[in-house]
């Protein structure tokens, strides 16, 4: 199977989440750029990796079912 586009689409829909949750944060937010792109980066990590855990699991379970039939 070709992971490369479903990787891809993870990573990039991590990213748009991670953008929102930082916009729309209440708290007092750092002057410093790089800890806010630091911040951004490792919350992107965190959420395609949540991600993965969940999908591929999943399609890897949908695949083994349309090969059955």
């Amino acid at each position: 199977m070709n992971y490369g586009k479903n990787i891809a689409i993870i990573l990039a829909l991590s990213g748009i989440i991670s953008l929102i949750g930082f916009f729309i944060d209440t708290d007092i937010r750092e002057s410093s750029l790089s800890v806010n792109i630091l911040e951004i980066s490792m919350m992107s990590v965190i959420i395609a990796v949540i991600q993965s855990i969940i999908y591929f699991p999943i399609n890897l379970f949908i695949q083994k079912l349309k090969g059955n039939k």
